[in-house]
Protein backbone atom coordinates (compact mmCIF):
# COMPACT_ATOMS: atom_id res chain seq x y z
CA UNK A 1 0.00 0.00 0.00
CA UNK A 2 1.27 3.41 -1.03
CA UNK A 3 2.34 5.35 2.08
CA UNK A 4 0.24 8.62 2.91
CA UNK A 5 1.58 11.54 3.57
CA UNK A 6 -0.46 14.67 4.91
CA UNK A 7 0.33 18.23 4.08
CA UNK A 8 -1.99 20.49 5.70
CA UNK A 9 -3.65 24.26 5.70
CA UNK A 10 -2.92 26.58 2.43
CA UNK A 11 -4.86 29.58 1.74
CA UNK A 12 -7.04 30.16 -0.78
CA UNK A 13 -4.37 31.68 -2.89
CA UNK A 14 -3.05 27.75 -3.30
CA UNK A 15 -6.52 27.41 -5.17
CA UNK A 16 -5.74 29.71 -7.60
CA UNK A 17 -2.82 28.08 -8.22
CA UNK A 18 -4.13 24.81 -8.88
CA UNK A 19 -6.93 25.96 -11.86
CA UNK A 20 -10.47 26.30 -11.95
CA UNK A 21 -13.03 26.62 -9.36
CA UNK A 22 -14.87 23.82 -8.58
CA UNK A 23 -17.51 22.55 -11.25
CA UNK A 24 -20.87 20.95 -10.42
CA UNK A 25 -20.97 17.46 -11.39
CA UNK A 26 -23.87 16.81 -13.73
CA UNK A 27 -25.72 13.61 -13.29
CA UNK A 28 -25.05 10.96 -15.45
CA UNK A 29 -25.68 7.11 -15.67
CA UNK A 30 -22.89 4.59 -14.66
CA UNK A 31 -21.01 3.04 -17.50
CA UNK A 32 -19.46 -0.54 -17.71
CA UNK A 33 -16.75 -0.91 -16.09
CA UNK A 34 -15.25 -1.56 -18.96
CA UNK A 35 -12.96 1.29 -21.02
CA UNK A 36 -14.54 3.41 -22.86
CA UNK A 37 -13.55 6.30 -24.87
CA UNK A 38 -15.31 9.00 -26.47
CA UNK A 39 -13.65 11.68 -28.16
CA UNK A 40 -15.22 14.70 -29.95
CA UNK A 41 -12.04 16.33 -30.83
CA UNK A 42 -9.38 15.61 -33.81
CA UNK A 43 -6.42 13.53 -31.31
CA UNK A 44 -4.81 10.97 -33.46
CA UNK A 45 -4.48 7.46 -31.69
CA UNK A 46 -0.88 7.46 -29.99
CA UNK A 47 -1.88 10.81 -27.92
CA UNK A 48 -5.22 9.51 -26.72
CA UNK A 49 -3.78 6.06 -25.49
CA UNK A 50 -0.90 8.00 -23.68
CA UNK A 51 -3.66 10.43 -21.97
CA UNK A 52 -6.47 7.28 -21.34
CA UNK A 53 -3.50 5.25 -19.73
CA UNK A 54 -3.02 8.42 -17.30
CA UNK A 55 -6.48 8.81 -16.75
CA UNK A 56 -6.90 5.11 -15.90
CA UNK A 57 -4.23 4.79 -13.55
CA UNK A 58 -5.43 7.63 -11.37
CA UNK A 59 -9.40 7.31 -11.65
CA UNK A 60 -9.42 3.44 -12.73
CA UNK A 61 -11.32 1.91 -15.76
CA UNK A 62 -14.32 4.58 -16.69
CA UNK A 63 -16.29 5.59 -19.27
CA UNK A 64 -14.20 8.66 -20.62
CA UNK A 65 -14.71 11.43 -23.05
CA UNK A 66 -12.49 14.07 -24.57
CA UNK A 67 -14.75 17.59 -25.22
CA UNK A 68 -12.20 20.00 -26.53
CA UNK A 69 -8.53 20.53 -27.11
CA UNK A 70 -6.40 23.81 -27.17
CA UNK A 71 -3.74 22.57 -30.08
CA UNK A 72 -2.66 25.48 -30.94
CA UNK A 73 0.58 25.34 -28.90
CA UNK A 74 3.11 22.62 -28.60
CA UNK A 75 1.67 22.46 -25.14
CA UNK A 76 -2.07 20.68 -25.71
CA UNK A 77 -4.97 21.77 -23.12
CA UNK A 78 -7.25 18.20 -23.40
CA UNK A 79 -10.57 18.88 -21.64
CA UNK A 80 -13.01 16.12 -20.95
CA UNK A 81 -15.42 14.11 -18.63
CA UNK A 82 -15.12 10.78 -16.69
CA UNK A 83 -18.05 8.84 -16.18
CA UNK A 84 -18.54 5.48 -14.04
CA UNK A 85 -17.56 5.06 -10.56
CA UNK A 86 -18.10 9.02 -10.27
CA UNK A 87 -18.73 11.54 -12.38
CA UNK A 88 -15.85 13.96 -13.02
CA UNK A 89 -14.14 16.74 -15.60
CA UNK A 90 -10.39 16.61 -16.05
CA UNK A 91 -7.77 19.06 -17.69
CA UNK A 92 -4.55 17.25 -18.87
CA UNK A 93 -1.78 18.81 -20.87
CA UNK A 94 0.24 17.11 -23.11
CA UNK A 95 3.49 18.10 -24.52
CA UNK A 96 3.98 17.26 -28.15
CA UNK A 97 7.30 17.74 -28.63
CA UNK A 98 8.28 14.85 -25.51
CA UNK A 99 5.08 12.54 -26.42
CA UNK A 100 4.26 13.00 -22.99
CA UNK A 101 0.95 13.90 -20.26
CA UNK A 102 2.89 16.53 -18.38
CA UNK A 103 0.08 16.92 -15.88
CA UNK A 104 -3.68 15.51 -15.62
CA UNK A 105 -6.55 17.12 -12.71
CA UNK A 106 -9.86 15.25 -12.12
CA UNK A 107 -12.41 17.33 -10.33
CA UNK A 108 -14.75 15.30 -8.38
CA UNK A 109 -18.10 16.71 -6.75
CA UNK A 110 -17.81 16.75 -2.77
CA UNK A 111 -20.46 13.98 -2.69
CA UNK A 112 -18.30 11.41 -4.43
CA UNK A 113 -15.36 11.10 -1.81
CA UNK A 114 -15.96 7.93 -0.32
CA UNK A 115 -16.07 6.73 -4.00
CA UNK A 116 -13.17 7.73 -5.54
CA UNK A 117 -10.91 8.48 -1.90
CA UNK A 118 -8.96 5.31 -0.79
CA UNK A 119 -10.46 4.61 2.69
CA UNK A 120 -6.91 4.92 4.72
CA UNK A 121 -6.69 8.19 3.06
CA UNK A 122 -9.87 9.28 4.32
CA UNK A 123 -9.31 8.50 7.78
CA UNK A 124 -6.57 10.39 7.82
CA UNK A 125 -8.05 13.07 6.17
CA UNK A 126 -11.49 13.15 8.71
CA UNK A 127 -8.43 12.92 11.71
CA UNK A 128 -7.08 16.22 10.93
CA UNK A 129 -10.09 18.09 10.23
CA UNK A 130 -11.36 16.52 13.57
CA UNK A 131 -8.17 18.13 15.10
CA UNK A 132 -8.99 21.78 13.22
CA UNK A 133 -12.28 22.15 12.73
CA UNK A 134 -13.69 21.42 16.00
CA UNK A 135 -17.01 23.03 15.85
CA UNK A 136 -17.37 21.02 12.82
CA UNK A 137 -18.18 23.86 10.29
CA UNK A 138 -15.84 22.67 7.22
CA UNK A 139 -17.67 21.89 4.24
CA UNK A 140 -15.79 20.22 1.14
CA UNK A 141 -17.07 21.65 -1.91
CA UNK A 142 -14.82 20.05 -4.82
CA UNK A 143 -12.29 16.91 -4.55
CA UNK A 144 -8.59 16.98 -6.85
CA UNK A 145 -7.03 14.33 -7.73
CA UNK A 146 -3.44 15.85 -9.64
CA UNK A 147 -0.82 14.01 -11.28
CA UNK A 148 2.33 16.11 -12.43
CA UNK A 149 5.18 13.63 -13.28
CA UNK A 150 7.38 16.00 -14.71
CA UNK A 151 7.28 18.82 -11.73
CA UNK A 152 10.72 17.96 -10.29
CA UNK A 153 10.42 20.58 -7.44
CA UNK A 154 6.74 20.86 -6.17
CA UNK A 155 4.39 18.03 -5.13
CA UNK A 156 3.62 15.49 -8.51
CA UNK A 157 0.97 13.18 -7.04
CA UNK A 158 -1.83 14.65 -4.54
CA UNK A 159 -5.19 14.90 -3.58
CA UNK A 160 -6.27 18.51 -3.32
CA UNK A 161 -9.71 18.87 -0.90
CA UNK A 162 -11.74 22.56 -1.41
CA UNK A 163 -13.96 24.05 1.05
CA UNK A 164 -15.04 26.41 3.43
CA UNK A 165 -16.77 27.66 6.33
CA UNK A 166 -18.56 31.15 7.31
CA UNK A 167 -15.03 32.63 8.32
CA UNK A 168 -12.00 30.60 5.65
CA UNK A 169 -11.36 28.66 2.82
CA UNK A 170 -9.30 25.49 3.42
CA UNK A 171 -7.51 23.77 1.12
CA UNK A 172 -6.38 20.24 2.07
CA UNK A 173 -3.10 18.87 0.36
CA UNK A 174 -2.32 15.06 0.79
CA UNK A 175 0.90 14.26 -1.11
CA UNK A 176 0.29 10.52 -2.50
CA UNK A 177 4.55 8.96 -2.63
Amino acid sequence: MKKWNSITAAAAAISILLGTAPVAMAQQPAAATAQNVQTSVNLDQTVTKRLTEVLNTLAGKQTIKFTSADTSFNAWTVNGTLSGIANADFIQNYDTKKGIVQSTSIIYGAADLDKVMDHNLRSKVASFLKSFDTDKVFKTEAIWRVYSPVDEEGLQNYWVLWGMTKAFILTLIMEIK
